[in-house]
């Protein structure tokens, strides 16, 4: 059954849910979930995170706004989920497109990709065995769309929204 995106709302907090510690790197992340329902009923989630400073070291065009003085650290998005009901609707793309446009606003930065959950395979437990993990393809929709571009960072593959 073809589901009718237009009418999917987002929910994205004023204040983080959470904030963590990276003790290893000495920085705070700030974390933001972002829901999004289609006639009120729940269809799936995003996780946002964003740093307080990256390391000097890894001063680049993918973790910061090089074009920015000084240099802004962008928003990433650490987690992707569809509820069962909506799998292969496009609810993932069009909750990160809508939450784009609020981080651009919000955190004046578009979103980009993580890399855990873009490059570690999914295990599938119904074939048992490992497979590309969905989330890498909804980002490579994003980019086949014309709404995200790709960035080879440490050798593994990452998207920044447009």
């Amino acid at each position: 059954m073809k589901i009718d995106l237009s009418g999917l709302t987002i929910n994205f907090s004023e204040r983080p849910d959470n904030i963590r510690e990276d003790e290893q790197k000495g920085r705070l992340w700030r974390d933001y979930d972002v829901h999004c329902s289609i006639g009120g009923v729940k269809a799936g989630l995003i996780r946002v995170s964003l740093a307080d400073k990256y390391p000097s070291e890894e001063l680049n065009d993918f973790w910061h706004n090089l074009d920015t003085i000084p240099p802004a650290v962008r928003p990433v998005v650490v987690w992707q989920e569809t509820e069962k009901d909506f799998y292969g609707q496009g609810v993932c793309g069009k909750l990160i497109t809508l939450a784009n446009e609020i981080a651009k606003v919000k955190f004046g930065q578009p979103l980009a990709s993580d890399t855990h959950f873009i490059g570690s395979p999914a295990y599938n437990w119904k074939e048992r065995g490992f497979a590309e993990h969905p989330s890498r393809r909804v980002w490579e929709k994003l980019e086949q769309q014309g709404r995200a571009y790709r960035r080879a960072v440490k050798d593994h593959a990452r998207w920044v929204m447009k």
